[in-house]
């Protein structure tokens, strides 16, 4: 019997791309919050903002489906606006809330494409910052850490 060169298998001519495991959020991710209690009141967590960001930027990605660089700046500038509604209005983080709730609707939606726009990784980030953000000073600190995250994406587009 001939040989099939059409489909099936890994690589070559009509082959698959082989499967690349999805990235998951670091072990222990926002156990504890984002705040470290220091002798003069809440400090964030140096780790949000330095090797945790990298790892969640390199994991975004190195999925099968990878954020492009504007997608990502898109949802954070939503938080950001969030966060500048809060502060020039002055009005308080439950005003703000359902907004920053409809983050995590928005970051599904795209994962549910036919073509997803987005990783599982992004979903689960936001879903895991949506559940720890109690009030403005954690709201204040996820835009931080977001914003490091942003930080480290490498552009892709």
């Amino acid at each position: 019997m001939p040989a099939n060169n059409r489909g099936g298998g890994y690589g070559g001519r009509g082959g698959r791309t082989p499967y690349r495991e999805e990235p998951g959020l670091p072990e222990g991710y926002l156990k504890d919050g984002y705040f470290n209690d220091t002798p003069t009141g809440k400090a964030i967590k140096t780790s949000l903002m330095m090797k945790t960001a990298k790892d969640i930027a390199e994991g975004l990605n190195s999925g099968r489906t990878q954020l492009k660089k504007s997608q990502l700046r898109k949802y954070y500038d939503y938080c950001k606006n969030l966060q500048d509604k809060m502060q020039l209005k002055s009005v308080g983080y439950e005003v703000i809330r359902p907004g920053f709730v409809k983050l995590l609707g928005h970051a599904t939606n795209a994962l549910n494409k036919s073509t997803p726009l987005v990783p599982r990784l992004f979903v689960a980030f936001v879903e895991r910052n949506v559940n720890a953000v109690k009030d403005a000073d954690d709201f204040n600190a996820f835009v931080e850490h977001f914003e490091m995250i942003v930080a480290y994406y490498p552009r892709r587009d």
